[in-house]
């Protein structure tokens, strides 16, 4: 029998390479293999890496324009919406059938007007100052 390799944490520094190869297309699970870790743990890392990188762009924005211009809760909504797409497409790659098709549509339709609601409340603050 072969020596069987003890599963390790996904380490915060890793979070950036992983959610590269994840959003390029890898399955969790291939990237959860060549970390020595569990699939569920890609998607942890891939959900928290990207909720911290919308709550940054929206507070980059707050901070760029002033923090009474947007509505620090749209962060929030750019960063579930980001969530909910990454899952809805990992869905859809796994099992391509109606269900997860529509959900992929849905969660998509939920991005776009997220981000669009943040480039409104951006246009409406440029023009405000």
């Amino acid at each position: 029998m072969g020596e069987r390799r003890k599963r390790q944490q996904l380490l915060p520094g890793d979070w950036p390479k992983v959610v590269h190869r994840y959003l390029s297309g890898h399955d969790a699970e291939t990237i959860a293999r060549d970390f020595g870790c569990r699939g569920d743990d890609v998607k942890r890392a891939v959900r928290q890496y990207l909720g911290r990188c919308g709550e940054l762009m929206a507070g980059f924005a707050i901070a760029t324009v002033g923090f009474s211009a947007v509505d620090p809760r749209l962060g929030s909504r750019v960063s579930r919406a980001l969530i909910g797409f990454i899952e809805a497409l990992d869905a859809a790659r796994r099992a391509e059938n109606e269900t997860s098709l529509q959900k992929l549509h849905d969660s998509s339709d939920q991005l776009m007007r997220a981000i669009a609601r943040l480039r409104i409340e951006l246009a409406r603050s440029a023009w405000r100052h």
